[in-house]
């Protein structure tokens, strides 16, 4: 929701309750003893009514159903949110040795340094027991496919999203790392190609921190 147009309406609300005082006596009138001043605070007070009318069908008609159906959407918002969290860190998690995932979450040090130095074509790794006979490279494509479908989801409801949340859905849609895998694997075997495609996966994974 436009957070411009709802303090401005509220603003005119406050100032139509203002003339309201005004006519009743309680704060003095707008333009005192100045010439014309009656009919000058007749206007000011016709023009509050309409004011304030204009908000209380504002808050009944949008802001009030508005702020219903958020309570209803944000958790719903938020369990999305987790996922994509949890798929994203799945693409460094599953590349990882077994026996380094049982003993604590990789840092993202670990994942750049055994991702540098070990081949994805050969070497043994968590998503192997998870998903036998699949590639790494298949892997991450699959979860790819799997976090843009989420995102669509909470796309859905982007009325009820914040700017920073819209922003890093997008950035997250088109991360360097998604870029990355969808060509043709292995690119190369290289640790410098390696090195470059830790990097673009930890720099997605701190992308969905940001959520």
């Amino acid at each position: 929701m436009n957070r411009i147009a709802t303090i401005c309406l509220w603003s005119l609300g406050l100032f139509s309750v203002g003339m309201l005082l005004f006519r009743w006596g309680i704060i003095p009138p707008v333009f005192g003893d100045a010439p014309n001043a009656d009919a000058r605070n007749e206007v000011m007070l016709n023009l509050s009514y309409s004011y304030l009318a204009g908000a209380i069908f504002y808050f009944f008609v949008t802001w009030f159903p508005y702020k219903l159906r958020s309570r209803k959407i944000r958790p719903f918002i938020e369990e999305k949110k987790k996922i994509i969290k949890g798929k994203m860190f799945d693409c460094a998690l599953n590349a990882m040795p077994t026996n380094l995932i049982l003993q604590h979450r990789p840092s993202d040090e670990e994942i750049i340094n055994h991702l540098e130095n070990t081949s994805l074509l050969t070497a043994p790794t968590f998503m192997s027991l998870l998903m036998p006979g699949v590639d790494i490279h298949t892997h991450w494509r699959l979860q790819r496919d799997e976090i843009k479908a989420v995102i669509k989801d909470v796309l859905e409801f982007k009325e009820f999203l914040s700017n920073k949340e819209l922003q890093v859905l997008g950035q997250i849609q088109d991360c360097q790392f998604f870029y990355m895998i969808n060509g043709i694997f292995p690119i190369t075997d290289q640790p410098e190609s390696r090195k470059r495609i830790a990097i673009d996966l930890v720099n997605a994974i701190a992308l969905t921190n940001q959520l």
